[in-house]
């Protein structure tokens, strides 16, 4: 047999049997090599407002300066009062007796505009060349333009009406000027101004309701991918639960990428929390398990850069660690700010409760928390947590625990165990308050 031929049917067979073998499976930890392949989830954050409005009960209020604006201002008027309601449920509207008030006055508003004819070339076919080519000469030709320009400018102001302090106050301003060759695809007045009130509306809205916005993360793959789908249907609580079942891996690098992942999902619900206190809680685990990713892999480039921009062209994209250290600051900020203001609140409330007196003795007096102390916490938005200190740390305490008492916290919202707190003091177990007598209609009276 002729050798060459042996060697290459030899040849060919060797080959064929190393495409039939099952290829060795890579399970390296990491993201993946190829941006395309890499796994992303949308994050849903909410960051706190930039102005923390505490009094609920707010007002709109707005204006023109002259009768071009006062169209515009109406508009405003009702957009803004919808929006802020809408982004943020703690707010209800009070014309009369406001607790914050929101003005704005449009200063300027100012709509023109103008033809005007310009002179410009027009590339015209004049024939062809000797070898059928076409051939182009250029005309000069009158041409009709449409300039449309419109500015307006409003300015500000948020006031807390029980403290007489300015919360909040800026100027806004809208400029457009364009030309339209013959007028196609040009504005109108309205427009125009739509858009002017859009961008007044969201600037307010920012100052003073939570901002929600969807950010890119990355998920890592390896012997994790198997769960990146969880994440992606931001099924975060059993993208967590699946994390925290794996063992932890023997290689520090390795692991590295499950505590990343874990920061994630921590992030995630965070974010999604309903009370501040619990946010605080999971983006402080967050921020531990994004730090422990860095100390234990500090070559993976994702743990400590601003990947989000690789997705998403936004030169504001910070990263992981450092956008849960700057929420943590924010949340902290928020909550402080609410327990200042329920303490202020139940002061406040305590001395505008009448005093009970029997015997010479005022049995509320300064400092007292009452029922109605506990409502306007709950109607605030504060959480159950802020309350019960609030009630624990009161100097003195006059709850209503009858059955139409018990029946108006109830309505109110109050949660039972805030309830459970206010009984247990009424009865003696902890705290002061005044006693009651429930009386054959279900009232109560002190005695």
């Amino acid at each position: 047999m002729n050798t060459h031929l042996v060697r290459k049917r030899f040849g060919f067979l060797g080959i064929a049997f190393l495409m039939l073998a099952p290829l060795p499976v890579f399970a390296g930890e990491g993201f993946g090599s190829l941006l395309s392949s890499k796994k992303v989830a949308n994050l849903n954050r909410v960051s706190p407002p930039k102005v923390l409005v505490l009094g609920t009960r707010i007002a709109v209020k707005a204006n023109g300066q002259d009768q071009e604006s006062t169209g515009v201002a109406q508009r405003l008027q009702s957009q803004l009062e919808s929006d802020l309601l809408r982004n943020d449920s703690r707010l209800s509207s009070d014309p009369s007796n406001p607790q914050t008030l929101v003005e704005v006055t449009i200063t300027q508003n100012t709509y023109n505009e103008s033809w005007e004819t310009r002179r410009m070339t027009e590339r015209r076919q004049t024939g062809k060349d000797s070898k059928g080519k076409p051939v182009y000469q250029d005309f000069p030709v009158d041409v009709r333009f449409k300039t449309v320009k419109h500015h307006c400018s409003a300015a500000f102001k948020v006031t807390d009406t029980a403290k007489r302090i300015n919360l909040d106050s800026d100027s806004v301003q809208y400029n457009f000027e364009n030309s339209f060759q013959e007028g196609n695809g040009a504005p109108d007045q309205a427009t125009l101004e739509n858009n002017a009130i859009q961008m007044v509306d969201n600037r307010i809205v920012h100052d003073l309701t939570p901002t929600r916005e969807r950010i890119g993360v990355l998920l890592p793959k390896g012997s994790l991918e198997n769960y990146v789908n969880l994440a992606e249907s931001n099924l975060w609580n059993k993208y967590l639960e699946s994390l925290e079942a794996l063992p932890a891996k023997s290689n520090p690098e390795d692991e590295s990428y499950r505590k990343y992942a874990l920061g994630v999902a921590y992030e995630a619900l965070g974010y999604g929390a309903e009370e501040e206190d619990t946010t605080l809680k999971y983006l402080e685990q967050a921020a531990d398990y994004y730090n422990q990713a860095i100390e234990a892999n500090p070559k993976e480039k994702y743990f400590a850069q601003a990947y989000e921009s690789f997705f998403v062209k936004d030169k504001k994209a910070v990263a992981p660690l450092e956008r849960v250290r700057a929420a943590l600051v924010s949340y902290r900020k928020l909550k402080e700010n609410r327990e200042r203001y329920a303490s202020e609140q139940a002061t406040v409330a305590a001395a505008a409760e009448p005093a009970n007196v029997q015997g010479g003795k005022s049995l509320t007096g300064p400092g007292a928390m009452n029922n109605a102390s506990v409502i306007k916490m709950v109607r605030a938005g504060l959480s159950e947590e802020i309350i019960l200190t609030s009630i624990n740390s009161a100097p003195k305490h006059n709850f209503d625990v009858s059955p139409d008492g018990l029946v108006a916290l109830s309505e109110a919202k109050v949660g039972p165990r805030i309830i459970q707190r206010i009984q247990e003091i009424a009865s003696g177990k902890g705290g002061t308050t005044a006693k009651t007598k429930t009386t054959k209609k279900g009232s109560s009276k002190p005695h």
